[in-house]
């Protein structure tokens, strides 16, 4: 339920609109003097497309702060279904929400030729060739951050792009990861806080980390980059740096979740999903959590399963349906899998999900504060 402050204004300017004049007075504009915290909080209850028509049709200060980067940290990761967000071949932007019941499907319009790295916080980072730019883009209110590159970078291919809240001062920071062009190794990091002009802080690596085999996801206030059997884990809010080896029968990692006290590593292999945990940083000492064995879907062949994430009881899967599909073509297909009812539904068909169709970059956000890109061959 909406807060009664909130209700009250709806009110206000729906009587407003049965006159002939439908203009909010300033006295309608102004809001108590609450900490934006506050504020933060009553409103991440509500729902996403709610509360955009209701911070930009009834105050100006309200669509103001709601467009602010704490919206992202506040609101989306409180989301039950889960978003996926995905640049399809024309330069559309698309999120789309799943859940068990229902697939729905938001085209965005941007139409913007530029690459898509990644989706972090929530947050869709591009790069743009022309001017050498990051476009830090928030799906829900279609802010566009513009940030200029820092000047010892040559190429964009030289960098991992991330998105990171801080666990101490919660401003939302850009992180590039400086990686060797031959072996891709991180080296350092550059961190510039998100909305401000403030200069890049160059965080040193120590020494050469392996060869980097995902790009930064943003899980509970730290980055997590998965190497060749390693994991390590960058602190932006104390500026740290920790060395994880992966579990011996958890690769290669397929999916990272940050619980209330430990990190899971998720990973698959022929239809077999192992979970593993680790409660201590540190330490790095795994244990093995759950072993889903036998994964069979009827229709498709588990040797052709792409393990992409996991949304509450949903498995988002890519593969090429055996049963469905008998041609001979590597098509491969993106699917919900629900551990519950053992239901199958495909992301491509009529209506909304054909944009999956046209996907080439796939990027999943959870309310585990995951973020996830997979590419389609």
């Amino acid at each position: 339920m909406p807060p009664r402050s909130i209700k009250r204004k709806m009110t206000q300017v729906a009587v407003e609109n049965k006159g002939e004049s439908s203009t909010i007075t300033d006295s309608q504009t102004s809001m108590p003097n609450f900490s934006y915290d506050i504020w933060f909080e009553i409103l991440s209850w509500l729902p996403a497309t709610l509360l955009y028509y209701i911070m930009s049709g009834v105050c100006k200060t309200w669509a103001t702060m709601i467009r602010q980067p704490h919206f992202v940290q506040t609101n989306l990761h409180r989301s039950k279904s889960g978003t996926v967000n995905f640049l399809d071949n024309r330069g559309y932007l698309y999120s789309v929400e799943l859940n068990s019941r229902y697939l729905e499907a938001r085209c965005l319009k941007i139409n913007i030729q530029l690459l898509m790295h990644s989706t972090s916080q929530g947050l869709c980072i591009f790069y743009e060739h022309s001017t050498r730019t990051y476009s830090v883009i928030n799906p829900v209110t279609m802010q566009r951050t513009i940030i200029s590159v820092i000047d010892c970078i040559t190429s964009h291919t030289d960098y991992s792009y991330s998105a990171v809240c801080d666990r101490q001062s919660k401003e939302v920071k850009l992180v590039l990861a400086s990686v060797s062009a031959d072996r891709y190794q991180i080296s350092s990091w550059h961190v510039q806080i998100l909305g401000t002009e403030n200069s890049w802080k160059k965080i040193s690596a120590g020494h050469r980390f392996g060869q980097l085999y995902f790009p930064g996801i943003s899980i509970a206030g730290f980055l997590i980059y998965v190497l060749l059997k390693d994991i390590v884990v960058l602190d932006v809010s104390v500026e740290t740096v920790h060395r994880i080896c992966c579990p011996t029968k958890a690769w290669p990692v397929t999916y990272l979740q940050m619980g209330k006290n430990a990190l899971s590593c998720i990973s698959h292999d022929s239809g077999r999903i192992f979970i593993h945990v680790l409660k201590e940083f540190v330490a790095g000492n795994w244990s093995l959590y759950k072993i889903l064995d036998n994964l069979y879907i009827r229709g498709v062949s588990p040797k052709f399963h792409k393990f992409i994430g996991w949304i509450g009881d949903e498995l988002l899967l890519r593969c090429k349906p055996s049963f469905v599909n008998q041609s001979l073509s590597d098509e491969k297909e993106h699917y919900t899998y629900n551990l519950k009812t053992k239901k199958i539904i495909s992301l491509r068909g009529t209506g909304p999900s054909i944009y999956f169709a046209e996907a080439h970059e796939v990027w999943v956000h959870t309310p585990s504060l995951l973020s996830w890109k997979t590419r389609q061959a």
